[in-house]
């Protein structure tokens, strides 16, 4: 006789969207463990998946202090929807083989991992747009930032 496998499942009678505490998720992804030589392998990666020949690490300090810290690229650059996209925690863009990202987390985690800001521009054809994250923005409810076209397009266009 064959014994009868019992199920934990249960009748649902309604659902509710509970999207995650901004404060909880962000201490979270920020404490993943990266080091800063791992931060900037995941960050250096998004640049080869976009076919950039030249990648740029620039560290800015204030004496003996890290203040800002720059990934520049000539890669394939995103439009506002592919930027939108890809600032989204959990994105799931379709990868060509031998891309790494998988999760789209690996920019978001391994920026914040470092830093409370995360400021990302691209250029397409002509096009300049530029997104932010910030600890703020983000525990005010997941308010992603857009960046004035001027200010984009200057940090594009800057002698880097």
């Amino acid at each position: 006789m064959a014994k009868r496998r019992q199920s934990l499942r249960t009748e649902v009678t309604g659902r509710t969207t509970l999207e995650p505490d901004p404060q909880g998720m962000f201490q979270a992804i920020s404490r993943i463990g990266y080091q800063i030589q791992e931060s900037l392998a995941d960050l250096i990666d998004n640049s080869i998946d976009a076919e950039a020949t030249k990648v740029l690490v620039r560290f800015f300090r204030d004496g003996d202090r890290l203040t800002d810290l720059a990934v520049v690229d000539n890669g394939n650059g995103m439009s506002a929807a592919e930027l939108q996209e890809a600032m989204r925690f959990g994105s799931r863009n379709k990868k060509a083989s031998g891309e790494l990202g998988k999760y789209g987390m690996g920019m978001k985690s391994a920026s914040f991992n470092q830093a409370d800001t995360l400021v990302v521009v691209a250029k397409k054809a002509s096009a300049v747009n530029g997104r932010q994250w910030t600890v703020e923005s983000i525990h005010d409810g997941w308010k992603l930032e857009t960046i004035d076209h001027a200010g984009a397009a200057a940090l594009i266009d800057r002698d880097w």
